[in-house]
């Protein structure tokens, strides 16, 4: 049996919500950290990237991510901007922060689906301008480390915020450029569907949320 081909396709937040907070609510228990409906709402102003099976629409993944200028409005408003000082590695309004990548279980293995997803995200905060992108895992869990260590992410140190989970929260930055230069790239970019007026949309929309 041939292996299905999975595409990206960016989506408004409003088009996927169901799937993003099933997608949230399932991630959020992977590392450990609350559920509830604060935390697994979608966001108006980020971009997600939605993995399908070619020829249907249902996902099977998703990666969101966002501007944090756009999300926060200044640096001293994000959770973790004391672990560094992450201003002197990349500019505040080229910095991305990448909330959930996240992969059915069954699409986990056979398709590569997370590293497609985070290069599709990459790729396309790098068309807006983005250089490098912030994540956040549970600092306890050695898989996710080696996950994020394998695609270049370069961990700044842990930071407890209470209000997302009782466990220490490991804090990563990547550089766009590098994890480009991944050979999966040339890979995902056939299978990377981008709607230039959604990415349109969501930069548009200004809205500051408080976490």
């Amino acid at each position: 049996m041939s292996t299905p081909r999975i595409v990206l396709r960016v989506s408004l937040a409003e088009d996927a919500a169901d799937y993003i907070r099933h997608a949230r609510a399932e991630t959020l228990k992977a590392i450990r950290a609350h559920v509830h409906p604060d935390t697994t709402a979608p966001i108006p102003h980020a971009v997600y990237l939605l993995a399908c099976v070619a020829g249907r629409d249902e996902p099977v993944g998703l990666a969101e991510a966002c501007f944090l200028e756009q999300h926060y409005g200044t640096y001293e408003r994000v959770p973790y901007h004391d672990v560094a000082d992450i201003p002197s590695l990349c500019p505040f309004p080229q910095l991305a922060g990448i909330r959930t990548v996240y992969a059915d279980p069954a699409f986990r293995l056979r398709h590569a689906l997370y590293l497609k997803l985070i290069l599709g995200q990459a790729h396309t905060f790098r068309s807006l301008g983005a250089r490098a992108a912030m994540a956040t895992t549970d600092a306890a869990d050695a898989r996710l480390a080696r996950l994020y260590d394998k695609t270049g992410g370069k961990r700044l140190g842990e930071v407890s915020l209470e209000s997302i989970s009782e466990h220490a929260l490991a804090v990563y930055l990547f550089d766009l450029d590098h994890l480009l230069r991944h050979p999966m790239t040339p890979r995902m970019l056939r299978d990377l569907e981008i709607d230039s007026s959604i990415l349109a949309t969501v930069r548009g929309r200004r809205a500051v949320i408080d976490h």
